[in-house]
């Protein structure tokens, strides 16, 4: 509903004494216009001549949200204005046509009667008229200007003048049919019911400001983003506590293969970039997080750094010949052991294992083939230290005691095998997830939030809050 107060465009900046009744300013730079209480900061300023106000067309129409034409050939401007009525007028010219067969508040007959010219002809069918202003437009120094007054008769603008303060208001009020159609649009927009005072702020606001839609007056209203729209950065729950989103990516790497069930397989190499996030708040009693899909993972970094330190994650990754192994790959590990157990990877053990358990029961072992079209291709095997539990991570739904940051990671893993499997991927055509977060404060308030998490054309991360 392009409604633009546009019309005021016309705006007319109506300076016009003579649209008031009132003396003209002095100065034309010091003339200001305000249009439903924003005032428009245009680069050609309006100007007096004889007493009359004139407006730069292209400046105050487009400002308001209206589209301006010109036709060098004939030199003619044409206005559309978003409720509807087109304005032509040869440039120099006193002549105006109107047309208000789209017209979404005024009529030609309405506009006939309020014409200032003379000469005023409304057509057979009454749907547009024709105006011989009594002042006409003029061209300076590459703008078109018109008379204000004639403008906002023609296209129904309340214009006010404040003489100490050199102001032209512009005023497009809506009438209740209009109203209406707001509250269906709102309706439709936030498909909910609303307040008042978001009702108010979404007329107002779409009054002075066309351009903007349902989400620009809701997060201006209520400081978020409503249901249903892409959020990005931080955001806040209840004024207490932000939740920072992380950049997430998802990334496909290079084609590898590897053996099940002794038949080769291909795929690819996939990881998730910037998958952590970050909640801040004071007061705050317990956290509970839950992914209905994905992996969420909390970090207690002291521990996690302390016992990387010590070497009890990662014990050691390193490079074997293709032809080390010769058995079935679902009996690969079996045969790992029974080379290590009988004396092999003696560099190994020398170099990794000195003071350490060389025991199977304490490692798990991992292999990635690579280089099959190669001679001699690669095994890469990697050895980590086997925890039944992590005793640094906590997993599943999150449940966080007293703290006023939480650093956690969510990781896709529903999404993790298609991303894996041979072939392309359409990241946007994913499947989602649903990110949950409820906040106990000490003073017994409590503040949830729910997310729709998915991804784009280029595997960015979109979050919407549902």
């Amino acid at each position: 509903m392009k409604r633009l107060l546009a019309l005021v465009l016309v705006l007319c900046l109506a300076l016009v004494a003579a649209a008031t009744g009132l003396a003209a300013p002095a100065s034309d730079a010091d003339i200001r216009l305000f249009a439903n209480g924003s005032e428009l900061q245009l680069t050609t300023k309006p100007v007096l001549r004889d007493g009359v106000s004139y407006v730069p067309v292209r400046g105050v129409f487009e400002s308001l949200g209206g589209v301006v034409g010109w036709d060098a050939a004939c030199g003619r401007v044409t206005i559309a204005t978003a409720d509807g009525i087109l304005l032509s007028i040869t440039a120099g010219g006193s002549r105006v046509s109107a047309d208000y067969t789209h017209s979404k508040t005024l009529s030609a007959a309405q506009a006939a009667e309020r014409a200032p010219g003379e000469d005023t002809v409304l057509s057979a069918d009454k749907k547009s008229l024709r105006v011989s202003l009594a002042a006409g437009s003029f061209i300076e120094e590459g703008s078109t200007y018109l008379p204000l007054r004639a403008l906002s008769e023609l296209a129904g603008i309340e214009v006010g003048w404040n003489g100490e303060q050199k102001i032209v208001t512009l005023e497009r009020r809506y009438d209740e049919h209009e109203k209406s159609e707001l509250v269906s649009e709102l309706r439709a927009a936030q498909n909910a019911d609303f307040d008042e005072a978001l009702l108010a702020a979404y007329i107002d606001r779409k009054a002075s400001r066309p351009g903007e839609t349902y989400a620009d007056v809701f997060e201006a209203v209520n400081g978020q983003p409503p249901a249903g729209e892409p959020v990005a950065g931080e955001i806040t729950l209840d004024g207490k506590t932000t939740l920072t989103l992380p950049a997430t990516r998802l990334v496909r790497g290079e084609r590898i293969s590897w053996y099940s069930a002794g038949v080769q397989r291909w795929g690819y190499a996939a990881a998730v970039e910037e998958n952590g996030f970050l909640l801040e708040g004071r007061g705050i009693d317990s956290v509970v997080i839950e992914s209905a899909r994905g992996t969420l993972r909390l970090t207690d970094e002291a521990l996690y750094e302390s016992m990387q330190q010590e070497g009890k994650l990662l014990v050691c990754t390193f490079d074997a010949p293709g032809d080390t192994f010769s058995a079935a790959p679902s009996d690969m590990e079996e045969e790992f052991w029974r080379i290590w157990e009988s004396g092999g990877f003696s560099n190994i053990k020398a170099a990794h294992f000195e003071g350490r358990s060389q025991s199977r029961e304490d490692y798990t072992v991992r292999f990635v083939h690579s280089g099959e079209n190669e001679t001699p291709s690669v095994w890469t095997v990697s050895m980590y230290l086997r925890y039944d539990a992590a005793p640094f991570v906590q997993t599943g739904p999150l449940v966080i005691g007293r703290a006023d940051t939480v650093r956690a990671a969510w990781t896709p893993s529903h999404l993790m095998a298609t991303l894996c499997a041979d072939g392309p991927v359409d990241f946007a055509a994913l499947p989602c997830d649903t990110l949950t977060v409820s906040v106990r404060y000490e003073d017994g308030g409590v503040s949830q939030i729910c997310l729709e998490l998915s991804f784009d054309e280029q595997g960015s991360l979109v979050v919407r809050k549902l």
